[in-house]
């Protein structure tokens, strides 16, 4: 299977820039995206580059002690199940933390999977590792909307959740730059069928088109 070597991504760089900001200054940073965005491989990317990087990942069933359970084996590079009280692994994450001798950084990817009743929970988590930790907290683009929409409902924690962004980061849509760097990147614009492709691509809706499709398009492309 051919692998596509990666371009100069506006996305990418601007997810790693956030992640080693809120790593070295201890803030937190929101990323909101849309489907297909990049920013899965961005956060493994400086996951795999950087140690004391935690990357959790929530699904919608998710309870906060599984939550909690993740991180500490993140931390501990362990994958157990714990029967454990949740505060006794709270301490031993934020004892963790306080022990360990470089920088950290916790990253919870598609928090907007978490109920609104759910996100008193992340603030929980910010208090607990702010002195020891910075911390990322990924959504779907909506995700910043509805923050403040349930802020004005009174769901309780989420104001004061809201309140402890640093900043949130908004991811864009490809740009013809960066379509174009990509297709050179990977030889592709030597032949009059990648030229078509490449036309095909960049007249494409720019209001749906992702990173994501990019690349599906260009592998069937290959596999042809």
């Amino acid at each position: 299977m051919v692998e596509l070597k990666e371009g100069k991504f506006y996305n990418t760089e601007i997810i790693y820039k956030a992640c080693l900001d809120a790593m070295t200054r201890k803030k937190m940073v929101g990323i909101v995206d849309y489907t297909g965005a990049g920013k899965s491989y961005a956060l493994k990317k400086f996951k795999k580059e950087n140690i004391g990087v935690h990357l959790v990942e929530l699904g919608p069933s998710m309870s906060p002690k599984e939550m909690y359970v993740q991180i500490l084996n993140q931390i501990r590079n362990e994958d157990i199940s714990r029967s454990e009280s949740v505060s006794n692994i709270k301490r031993q994450i934020r004892l963790e933390l306080q022990e360990s001798s470089g920088n950290n950084l916790i990253i919870i990817d598609e928090a907007s999977r978490y109920e609104k009743e759910r996100v008193s929970y992340f603030h929980e988590l910010r208090n607990m590792t702010q002195i020891h930790s910075g911390l990322i907290i990924c959504g779907h683009k909506d995700f910043e909307r509805l923050l403040f929409k349930w802020t004005s409902q009174g769901v309780k924690g989420v104001d004061e959740f809201k309140s402890r962004f640093s900043y949130i980061i908004q991811l864009d849509r490809p740009t013809i730059n960066e379509i174009k760097d990509f297709f050179q990147v990977n030889n592709l614009l030597s032949t009059k069928k990648e030229l078509n492709l490449y036309k095909e691509i960049i007249e494409m809706d720019r209001d749906r088109l992702n990173f994501r499709m990019i690349r599906s398009l260009i592998m069937e492309h290959l596999n042809k």
